[in-house]
């Protein structure tokens, strides 16, 4: 397909946002929208792909930068045959009312008139639908798309992390962003966190030290719990907490049973915005890398992310976030999207973490 001209993309004056369900989509959302509403000047729109029980919602409710939000959860994207559900859904013919909610909705975007539609990272066959139905003037992806050439322009990862390859976008526009307007930003009601946080805490804590947040992970990202239990007992003069959802329950029980130091333990007790105000009171939080690094990139909050087989483009770079992970020097320069496994979490050394701490304790006199 030949590539559209883009001198006239300065005409663009209203702009669809299509990001991924997790966290991390959302959270690095927000530079992306606000570039757009500075920048350009543009209407910001915020479609979120299958988003799991609408959590990203709480990081961006008071969000100015975005003007309008939709989202979509169809079961109809499970028809295909290597879905895992494609035989469940077309014999219980669930799909059915989601083909009315799906033609109403392309209908409604369609009278938007967006003059421009971009997927975020990495995009997915089912965005590419979204998309080309949407009929934007423009359509522009990332190179991990796996229908890059069907779209106007692709923006190349060599050496970005998420947010670097996204606001790369505004290169096309003859512009240049600097770190500055790549910083990260949480929209919350800071007196409602603080009360919230007051609520949980002292629920549970007896002395008011200061407070060490952990989270654990899920499945490929995580790290072994007889390390987790041994860092843990290296810390001293905090509170440690343990926060997650329920999928983590198991892992901060044999945490605790590991561990000679007695942890608050909050996994699967709340909601994201009550986790989120914890974090807040937080003096360093420590976890592998995944949705909470990227909050707590947001809020500020000195953060040490252990890390495997994620993507280097998936790392914060903030200064207060500082990722340990054990990989050699091929994994930092994939110029496709890929993962490779050969880069462990559990090569991470307890050592290894440590030495991250006083490192980012150094640099931000915490």
């Amino acid at each position: 397909m030949q590539q559209k001209d883009t001198n006239s993309l300065s005409a663009i004056k209203k702009v669809l946002i299509i990001k991924g369900p997790g966290i991390g989509d959302v959270v690095t959302a927000v530079p992306l929208a606000r570039n757009f509403k500075q920048l350009l000047g543009c209407d910001v729109h915020l479609l979120e792909e299958f988003p799991p029980e609408k959590q990203g919602k709480v990081i961006i409710s008071n969000c100015p930068y975005i003007d309008k939000v939709a989202r979509i959860d169809y079961n109809i994207w499970y028809l295909r045959p290597h879905s895992g559900r494609f035989l469940r859904e077309l014999f219980t013919l669930k799909f059915i009312p989601d083909i009315v909610r799906f033609i109403r909705d392309i209908l409604t975007l369609r009278r938007e008139k967006y003059d421009l539609v971009f997927e975020g990272f990495p995009g997915t066959r089912n965005t590419f639908l979204l998309t080309s139905l949407i009929g934007a003037k423009y359509k522009i992806c990332c190179v991990s798309h796996p229908a890059r050439k069907l779209y106007d322009r692709s923006l190349d990862i060599r050496g970005k992390n998420i947010v670097q390859l996204e606001n790369s976008i505004f290169s096309l526009f003859g512009l240049n962003v600097t770190e500055e307007k790549l910083k990260l930003e949480a929209f919350l009601d800071k007196n409602q966190m603080k009360k919230t946080a007051d609520r949980i805490l002292d629920k549970y804590r007896t002395k008011k030290m200061p407070i060490v947040g952990i989270n654990t992970g899920h499945g490929y990202k995580r790290w072994q719990n007889a390390k987790w239990a041994k860092l843990i007992d290296s810390i001293s003069g905090a509170t440690v907490v343990l926060v997650g959802d329920n999928g983590q329950s198991s892992d901060s029980k044999e945490i605790q049973a590991f561990c000679k130091t007695k942890v608050i333990d909050l996994t699967g007790k709340l909601r994201l915005e009550e986790t989120v105000a914890v974090m807040e009171r937080m003096r360093m939080f420590i976890c592998t890398n995944g949705g909470l690094t990227w909050i707590a990139a947001a809020l500020g909050l000195p953060t040490i992310a252990v890390s495997g087989p994620t993507p280097y483009w998936w790392d914060p770079r903030t200064k207060n976030c500082k990722v340990v992970r054990k990989a050699g020097k091929a994994f930092y320069e994939q110029e496709e999207y890929s993962w490779l496994q050969h880069a462990r979490t559990d090569d991470v050394t307890v050592d290894d973490v440590i030495n991250a701490i006083k490192e980012l304790d150094k640099a931000m006199k915490i």
